[in-house]
């Protein structure tokens, strides 16, 4: 078991964390600066509104100004990673820098929706009754955002990146890594010298969540596959404390992965199921598992039947 570090954790010098007030959604992402000759870089920016102020508060606790910061790098488009980029944006001009997949959601947050899967899930819920199928029907991702308290906003980058460049932030040379699963151009920057990863959603205290479009099941394994190769001895996450069992870290959260592939196919041995009966099975009869859950599920029932496990017939599922 991973027991992660105190808030007062050391973190390698001229490296700064301004940490969520929790792990779990809607809480602003964990917000990382580092300091250079020519002032700050920031990687993630948090949630807008009310969190925002909360976050840029405590930059000044720690002796640093948001005037400083000359380059924002976000690990992904999505609201709590850089939803305070509009309050940011009104303050100064800072250098964008994000994977250029997710560059057009963070100029067009509406395109969220695809990478979401939204879409694709209010068609295999579509047979659902009472108040979850007003749920699905009505449900509109931004809106969603907004009455959650984190809502998205729109930025544009002035430049990408594709996965395999190294950032040189401060004292420190990162390594680029594209890790999707959980956002189409989700990426980690790993610090090859200091050996220590800042890993946004990878990896944390909580299993982000992953749709189809956005890599899924199998992208997000294969993700978990790449950080593995590297030599680490500390993990930064977006959502949590510093984790300095990186090993057990990464293997528990493969291990929930494939838990929940687990799940599924022990229930087809006992017969077809439909999609809902098996969304019911993980994650229980409720209308909030239409965002999450179903999302999930599709994305294991597709590695599933890649891999010849299981068939689709109309909406119900048998294994193989």
């Amino acid at each position: 078991m991973n027991s992660p570090p105190s808030r007062d954790f050391p973190l390698p010098k001229g490296l700064f964390m301004v940490s969520g007030d929790q792990a779990m959604w809607p809480a602003s992402a964990n917000i990382y600066l580092i300091r250079d000759d020519r002032g700050l870089s920031m990687i993630d920016v948090g949630c807008g509104g009310a969190k925002c102020c909360k976050l840029l508060a405590k930059l000044e606790e720690q002796n640093l100004a948001l005037q400083d910061v000359h380059t924002v790098i976000l690990s992904h488009a999505h609201p709590d990673h850089m939803g305070a980029m509009s309050t940011i944006l009104e303050q100064i001009k800072p250098e964008i820098i994000i994977h250029h997949i997710d560059a057009p959601l963070a100029e067009n947050p509406a395109l969220l929706s695809a990478t979401f899967d939204i879409p694709l899930i209010k068609e295999r819920l579509a047979g659902s009754s009472g108040d979850t199928f007003a749920f699905i029907e009505n449900f509109d991702l931004l809106n969603y955002f907004e009455e959650v308290g984190c809502a998205m906003c729109s930025a544009i980058p002035t430049a990408t990146v594709h996965g395999g460049e190294e950032l040189w932030l401060g004292d420190f040379c990162f390594e680029v890594v594209h890790t999707p699963g959980h956002a189409p151009g989700h990426i980690s920057l790993y610090e090859k010298n200091k050996k220590f990863l800042i890993a946004g959603d990878l990896i944390g205290s909580v299993l982000a969540w992953y749709s189809p479009s956005s890599g899924g099941v199998i992208g997000y394994l294969a993700s978990l596959e790449k950080i593995e190769k590297r030599e680490l001895t500390l993990i930064l996450p977006s959502h949590g404390e510093p984790i300095l069992n990186v090993s057990q870290a990464i293997k528990s959260t493969r291990e929930k992965l494939l838990r929940r592939e687990g799940a599924i196919l022990k229930e087809l041995s006992k017969g077809t199921r439909t999609f809902s009966q098996l969304l019911d099975l993980l994650f229980g009869n409720k209308a909030t598992s239409f965002f999450l859950g179903a999302a999930i599920l599709e994305s294991h029932l597709l590695k599933l039947e890649k891999e010849g496990r299981v068939v689709r017939g109309g909406n119900t599922i048998k294994r193989v």
